[in-house]
């Protein structure tokens, strides 16, 4: 059994998703939504992860398409 009450996805409008990260990562994220021209981390995270239109979004394309300041370098390597 579900330790919290489980919500229909379809009637799910919003829903806040917290994640831990270290002070460097945060630094890292906010970084990367600056280099992107996103005014949120929330909204750099939505457009890697999520995309404009989540139906039939290949997220791998979307990220070689952005790469971060983090993929950059490694792609140096």
């Amino acid at each position: 059994m579900p330790r919290h009450k489980q919500s229909d996805p379809q009637s799910v409008k919003s829903q806040v998703i917290r994640l831990r990260v270290t002070q460097a990562e945060a630094q890292l994220f906010k970084a990367n939504a600056a280099e992107a021209g996103c005014k949120s981390i929330s909204e750099y995270i939505r457009m890697k992860c999520i995309g404009e239109d989540s139906d039939g979004v290949d997220i791998a394309a979307t990220a070689t398409e952005h790469p971060t300041s983090v993929e950059k370098e490694q792609a140096k390597k």
